[in-house]
């Protein structure tokens, strides 16, 4: 069977799933009430959020915090993590207090940043970065401390300057991790967004979802919800083309 067979097939199983899961869903729903709305009802809901255009307003709303946060997390957390990963004084310095930020739920965070920031967009952007950040950063620190002794050895044997080395080798084999970080960094930063619009401000998204939940409109809350796991899916997937397109040398040094 070929690559276009492989994907073909893999493509067939994948909208049978989702086939398979709309009917369960409905099926599910039809014994719980109003507590769970069926599929049908769900999509009724999402397109009238559509065509009154709330569901786009939102999205807008959502985006670019989202997109904010998730922008400076990248351009923050990837060159801080391969800088750790490099100079050992600067890791042993600080790597305790990375994992230590790492740990502590966001969510407690937020009456501080309420005080500091108020109820405006840095307030909430400020929101996303700390949910988005550290994956990001310690899976590009892994990546750099994960790269192969002889591959160094091998660029300083060919006299590659510093910059040369991070170029060539450091920089290259460290993506597959930064991607695998982006892709943790992606489902914190709509965490983050989410969280941000329900504990500072409702806006956008998490105004939807508060709406919804006051006005116990399950089918309005599940369409939300389905929209932002669609969201997340496809920059996944985008991330995953990114890896292909620029890490596709190992798999070739790995045979």
């Amino acid at each position: 069977m070929n690559s276009t067979d492989n994907r073909a097939a893999r493509y067939a199983v994948y909208v049978l799933s989702l086939v398979v899961l709309a009917v369960v869903w409905q099926l599910v729903s039809a014994g719980t009430g109003p507590l769970l709305a069926s599929f049908t009802a769900t999509m009724t809901r999402l397109g009238e959020l559509v065509s009154n255009g709330e569901l786009g307003t939102a999205l807008w709303s959502s985006g670019r915090i989202f997109l904010t946060g998730l922008g400076i997390s990248m351009v923050l957390g990837l060159p801080l993590g391969l800088v750790f990963a490099r100079f050992p004084l600067i890791t042993a310095a600080l790597e305790t207090y990375v994992y230590a930020l790492y740990a502590i739920p966001v969510i407690t965070l937020v009456p501080f940043i309420l005080s500091g920031l108020g109820f405006d967009f840095r307030a909430k952007v400020l929101v996303v970065v700390l949910t988005a950040i550290f994956p990001i950063l310690i899976s590009a620190m892994e990546g750099a401390r994960s790269v192969p002794v002889r591959l160094l050895d091998v660029a300083h044997s060919y006299g590659s300057t510093e910059r040369q080395l991070w170029a060539d080798v450091v920089i290259p084999y460290t993506v597959p991790y930064a991607v695998t970080g982006l892709k943790q960094g992606i489902a914190g930063a709509l965490v983050g967004t989410i969280i941000a619009e329900l504990f500072l401000n409702a806006t956008g998204v998490g105004d939807l979802l508060i709406r919804a939940s006051t006005n116990f409109d399950s089918a309005g809350a599940l369409a939300v919800t389905l929209v932002i796991s669609v969201i997340a899916v496809a920059l996944m997937g985008v991330s995953g083309v990114v890896e292909r397109r620029f890490a596709g040398w190992r798999e070739g040094l790995s045979e």
